[in-house]
Formats: structure tokens, sequence, C-alpha cells
């Protein structure tokens, strides 16, 4: 209500509390050939939904700022789904796919922020051998609102790699590299994320 997010926003004394009520439905067990499957629909209903409004002022210097306003009713929809499978012990698939639609019921013009429409995770883990775990991971998400006059931070498809390796005495090495192959992509338009980064980590369990 009271801070000016460290000078970006404008406060509020008047904010509301959000008032939500969700409904789901969803189910998880087995499908077919030993494929697992995890399946849900969902309905959240907001009321006084509060909701980032930006460019509601200028500071001294010019720069816009924003503002956390309630507004009357915003509509979340959508469907998960999920697939998991093990054919073989050194191989190990899962995917998902969410669907979630959002709509300000009250404004429609006041767009809602940081959500895409679609989002698909897919991951594999691979056991060559007793100590070794290799998993690729992927990851593609459609564009997103940034603002809520219509700035759209574009779709991306980025790639991540995972390998640990179990040693004796409690010893395991770990290794990751995110962004596999050095995408440029923005959760919000204008701030783009990291690109190719490499991790590593020992661990000694005694």
């Amino acid at each position: 209500r009271y801070s000016y997010r460290m000078g970006q926003a404008l406060p509020n004394p008047a904010l509301r509390p959000e008032r939500a009520l969700h409904y789901e439905v969803g189910y998880a067990g087995p499908l077919v050939a030993g494929i697992r499957l995890h399946a849900a629909a969902f309905l959240g209903d907001l009321h006084d939904a509060i909701i980032q409004v930006d460019n509601v002022a200028r500071t001294a210097a010019g720069a816009p700022l924003f503002q956390l306003q309630n507004f009357g009713r915003v509509e979340n929809r959508g469907l998960e789904l999920g697939f998991e499978q093990s054919p073989v012990k050194w191989l190990r698939w899962s995917a998902s796919y969410t669907r979630l639609q959002r709509e300000n019921k009250t404004a429609p013009a006041i767009r809602l922020t940081d959500t895409p429409q679609d989002r698909v995770l897919a991951a594999v883990e691979l056991r060559p051998t007793a100590w070794l775990t290799v998993s690729p991971e992927f990851e593609y998400a459609t564009d997103r609102f940034s603002t809520s006059y219509g700035i759209v931070a574009p779709a991306y498809a980025v790639t991540h790699l995972h390998a640990r390796a179990n040693f004796a005495h409690g010893f395991a090495f770990s290794a990751t590299v995110t962004n596999l192959f050095d995408r440029n992509y923005s959760l919000r338009e204008g701030y783009p994320e990291a690109g190719r980064e490499f991790t590593t980590r020992l661990d000694w369990r005694f």
C-alpha cells in the first residue's frame, strides 16, 4: 500500500484485499503402456483483483511510475496435462503442457502481465551407468504482456543440460548448463535473461 518500490511506484493507501474462489478437477494415474497422466482443469474467480497499472504518473526526471490498483473481477481459466514414462531402467521422460487464459472482466483494456498463455516443459533422464545421470530439459513459452498497456515480451524456447556423477565415500559432482544454445530471450520486455551459464558443484555426504 505505502511503498514507493525504490522510486518505481506510487503508493495506494486505498488498496483493498483481493478475494479469490478457485475450482479444480483433476486426475493422476496410469494411461497406457506404462505412461502416467496428470491432468487438471481449473477456474479462478477473483474479485477486487490487484493489478499493476503502468504509466500512472512520472517522476520529476520523466521516468514512468506504476501503481497497484483494485479492479472488479478477473477470471483465470485453463488446463494442465503431464505425461511420464520409464520404458527401460536407464531412461525416463516427462512432458507437461499448461494453457492459461486470463481475462480482465471489468477493464479489458488493462492487460494482465507476466503470464504466457501456453507453456511446454519436457525433460529426459538418462542413466548410462549406475553412477552417472544426464538430463536435458526443454522449455517453451508463448509471448506475454510486460505492461498493462500492451507491451509484449516475445515467445521463447530454451534448453538446459544437467549431469550428476556419484562417487564412492559420499562424493558427488554435478554440472549444469542453462540456456545451452545461448538464446536471447526475456521474461519482461527490455530485460534480457542471462545467456549461457555454467555451474558446477561438489557434494560430500558423511
